[in-house]
């Protein structure tokens, strides 16, 4: 009897088997035939714009803007960068980039320095905050907005770049040459500057108390920051300020390494997938 139960059950998985094995062929060609359809709409979506939309359409820009709309759906976080864009984006988590050292501004009154980087060449050159760039290399800025002329400023190390600066109180403006380098952009801040440009990050002498300012989680970021630690420390810092303020994030790594400088124990962060 029991040899009987046996044989029935091995013929009903065997018979289960079979049709189950035999169905995954059209379920895989049901699923194809699925997104062939879906594929196909978005063709023939782009299709009918091309030949039909009033004025001339770029393909390539569609089809990003089509993968953004893809992206927008899932979350406020999930965004795509175009290969244009994956330079800039490099740089900033990086903090490094060819230029020549300062941040920008712009207006109604023109393309204007917000500050020079300390040690560049634009600091060396005596650029100051408030001066307006009239050209860039012979080119106007007027209409210029902030991320345009950031990438005409940037450029290979070595290579040079022509400035028209009219400077508030000069008669005229004046045409500097600078040589661009190698700039990375530090992102540990403190509160004001030493007579000699380094930072001060004593915010309070007398109770000890230091001021750290991060502008983002880059790849040095923690290093930097252990080293001003180690410095406040033996000046005999005894509490401290740390500010994250309009910090946009960054390496993921940077910010966990940073934060173990404060966490003795336990678990910062974890991350799980699907």
């Amino acid at each position: 009897m029991i040899r009987s139960c046996c044989r029935l059950l091995l013929v009903a998985f065997l018979f289960w088997s079979s049709s189950a094995f035999a169905h995954q062929p059209e379920t895989l060609e049901k699923s194809k035939k699925s997104d062939y359809e879906l594929y196909k709409m978005l063709i023939d979506a782009l299709d009918q714009i091309e030949r039909n939309y009033i004025t001339e359409v770029d393909r390539r820009r569609l089809i990003e803007s089509a993968i953004r709309g893809v992206l927008g759906e899932l979350d406020p976080h999930s965004s795509y960068v175009a290969d244009d864009e994956l330079r800039d984006l490099r740089e900033g988590i990086s903090s490094e980039f060819g230029g020549i050292g300062v941040r920008l501004d712009a207006d109604a009154d023109g393309l204007k320095i917000l500050s020079p980087i300390h040690g560049t060449p634009a600091y060396r050159a005596g650029l100051a905050a408030g001066d307006s760039i009239l050209e860039i290399d012979g080119r106007s800025t007027e209409g210029l907005g902030v991320d345009e002329a950031a990438k005409q400023l940037k450029g290979s190390e070595g290579s040079k770049v022509a400035l028209t600066v009219f400077h508030p109180g000069d008669g005229a403006a004046k045409i500097i040459v600078l040589i661009r380098e190698n700039i990375r952009v530090k992102t540990v801040l403190g509160d004001s500057r030493k007579p000699d440009g380094t930072w001060n990050f004593m915010l309070d002498s007398k109770r000890k108390i230091g001021y750290v300012r991060l502008t983002a989680f880059s790849r040095d970021t923690a290093a930097e920051l252990r080293q001003t630690l180690a410095e406040m420390k033996s000046e005999g810092m005894r509490a401290l300020i740390l500010d994250l303020r309009f910090n946009p994030g960054g390496l993921l790594a940077a910010a966990i390494e940073t934060a173990d400088l404060f966490v003795a124990e336990g678990r910062i962060v974890s991350a799980k997938g699907r």
